[in-house]
């Protein structure tokens, strides 16, 4: 008896020790609970409370968004899971700075984000690549000029940027 509570991947607890509110969300889990890792159960306890505290709209959003994930292809579902967890690798800085641009992106009028995707999907594997280190580059060198700004001796803001001279259009 002692030795399953030491063992790798004993059980965090039985179904019937969950509170009645997480049986309810966890209803579909219940005939296997017993077998589910101790992270698993875990898991599953963190998102059921997560659940409980979304209001009516962001419930709706979610099973929106799990049934377009139940829609997708298991080569899609790896994908999407590879760049999630290559997200989580970068500095939280250049999260932030991604978070920021999707935020942007998505503030933007639904016809120009759509002629946005159309246009990253038209480019080459190469357009693309070529995209994304100028967009890296241009968030370093924004992060750099914000490590650049600082007080004026004299006192107010001053800023130092690379190229002072006016950009000009081109036509």
């Amino acid at each position: 008896m002692l030795l399953g509570l030491w063992l790798p991947g004993a059980q965090a607890m039985e179904w019937e020790q969950l509170a009645d509110t997480e049986q309810q969300v966890l209803q579909p889990y219940q005939q296997r609970w017993n077998d589910l890792s101790e992270v698993q159960q875990q898991r599953l306890q963190k998102g059921a409370a997560r659940w409980q505290q979304m209001d009516d709209v962001e419930r709706a959003r979610q099973r929106k968004r799990f049934k377009q994930w139940q829609q997708l292809s298991p080569q899609q579902k790896k994908q999407i899971s590879q760049r999630f967890q290559q997200f989580k690798q970068l500095p939280p800085e250049q999260q932030q700075r991604l978070r920021q641009r999707m935020q942007k992106f998505r503030e933007l009028p639904r016809g120009q984000r759509e002629e946005l995707r159309q246009r990253f999907e038209q480019m080459s594997p190469e357009q693309r690549e070529e995209l994304r280190q100028r967009m890296q580059s241009q968030g370093d060198a924004s992060s750099q000029q914000d490590e650049t700004q600082g007080e004026h001796p004299q006192g107010g803001r001053m800023e130092r940027r690379r190229n002072s001279a006016p950009m000009r259009r081109q036509r």
